[in-house]
């Protein structure tokens, strides 16, 4: 369940292992009630195998969100000097350019890492600590690191947490007969009490900074070189610049950042899924109900057309048809000529259209005799005379087409009268 714990709550610890020549230390540090703690701690002396001590050691201390390795490095060129406040890139060229101020020769492919100060001084500069390593020793490093299994996400030098906090440092495991003060590298003082006085504030810094063990088997002492860089990653520098302290091959670093893009692609794909099938729970039948409400509509908007159309032609029909019955032809009966028409036309004569008006009927003959005689037809209709006529038959068709208007013979005796007079 602690392990557990441990993975979900990420940020929450780390982990620094101090690699000396005849010895392997670690220790884990969790953050909790506003404080840092060294939860766990162990060391074990190199005998020969240091695969198998640095394996022991991580096995002890458990797994952590956060992993720094630091030791002596041969080779290794600290200093420090004042610089504007930059972004890191910029600091980055700034640090470049004082390198051949402050080393009489660079170590051949040399990798540096840097930290400035949280806060800028009275004349709005800042400090910069500078580590420069030979290539070749960082290299070997990785090597026993491999080797041993160690995965690491930074090697960072405790010199590094040199602060204004933090006047002068001593690390005997690094650098047995200098201390750093100021801005500069000093002698050890023969006096053990001076010594002891720079031992105490270093002591006093890290006190500040952790909640450390009260047990017989921690000494401070000899966890100083570990604890100093454990100051560096608990005030957040590290995370805040990663590429400034970027000394490490690819090779020891650890692919959990991998595992974690993984893991947050699959929580963003399960977190779509969700949001879809609430989505779909939430809003699917209401999409279902008003495409089904689209389609009743749509298809109600086609049935009124037809309905608007049907009315039109009843309309017009109704019309037509009150227009026949309510005009005035005469004394005649309408329906009585209707007959007379329908009774002298022979069986293969067919009235396509026909028209009655108040002075004429316009009718539309098709018959298949083009030698018919419509004057000798129409003979029976004592009351009507041809007012117009015309006959045609299109082509090779055996159809004929026969338009034929009809006028009322009592219209005309009134038109003569008319004239007489």
């Amino acid at each position: 369940m602690n392990r557990i714990w441990q993975r979900i709550s990420l940020g929450r610890d780390f982990s620094v292992i101090s690699v000396a020549d005849d010895v392997v230390r670690g220790g884990l540090f969790h953050y909790r009630g506003n404080r840092w703690h060294l939860k766990t701690f162990a060391a074990e002396k190199v005998d020969g195998n240091f695969s198998e001590q640095v394996a022991e050691v991580m096995k002890k201390l458990g797994n952590s969100d956060y992993c720094a390795v630091t030791g002596k490095v041969p080779g290794m060129l600290f200093f420090r000097f004042s610089s504007a406040a930059l972004p890191v890139s910029a600091q980055r060229g700034a640090v470049e350019f004082e390198l051949p101020r402050r080393l009489l020769k660079l170590p051949d492919a040399y990798q540096m890492q840097f930290v400035a100060d949280d806060k800028a001084g009275a004349d709005e500069t800042v400090g910069v600590n500078v580590a420069v390593f030979p290539g070749a020793e960082i290299n070997k490093i990785a090597d026993k690191l491999e080797k041993a299994g160690c995965t690491a996400d930074e090697f960072i030098c405790p010199f590094m947490a040199v602060s204004p906090e933090l006047p002068a440092i001593y690390l005997p495991e690094i650098e047995p007969d200098f201390y750093f003060c100021g801005s500069r590298w000093m002698p050890c003082p023969s006096e053990p009490e001076e010594l002891q006085k720079i031992m105490s504030a270093c002591e006093n810094v890290i006190r500040e900074a952790f909640v450390l063990p009260e047990t017989a088997g921690f000494t401070l002492k000899e966890y100083m070189p570990l604890l100093l860089c454990a100051v560096l990653i608990s005030r957040g520098m590290v995370h805040k610049a990663p590429e400034a302290f970027k000394v490490l091959p690819e090779k020891v670093r650890p692919v959990r950042y991998r595992k974690h893009l993984i893991i947050s692609a699959l929580l963003g794909v399960l977190l779509l899924a969700d949001l879809g099938w609430y989505f779909c729970r939430t809003y699917g039948r209401d999409i279902n109900e008003y495409r089904a409400l689209t389609r009743e509509l749509r298809l109600l908007k086609v049935q009124t057309q037809e309905m608007k159309s049907s009315s039109k032609r009843a309309a017009k029909e109704f019309k037509e048809m009150t227009r026949v019955v309510e005009m005035n032809v005469g004394k005649f009966d309408a329906m009585r000529e209707f007959g007379l028409i329908s009774e002298i036309l022979p069986s293969n004569v067919m009235v396509s259209s026909m028209r009655w008006s108040d002075t004429d009927i316009d009718m539309v003959l098709q018959c298949e005799n083009d030698k018919l005689d419509i004057p000798a037809l129409i003979q029976p209709l004592g009351r009507w005379r041809i007012s117009q006529l015309q006959q045609r038959q299109t082509g090779d068709s055996a159809v004929a087409t026969i338009n034929l208007k009809l006028a009322p013979l009592e219209n005309e005796n009134a038109v003569k009268k008319g004239a007489k007079k």
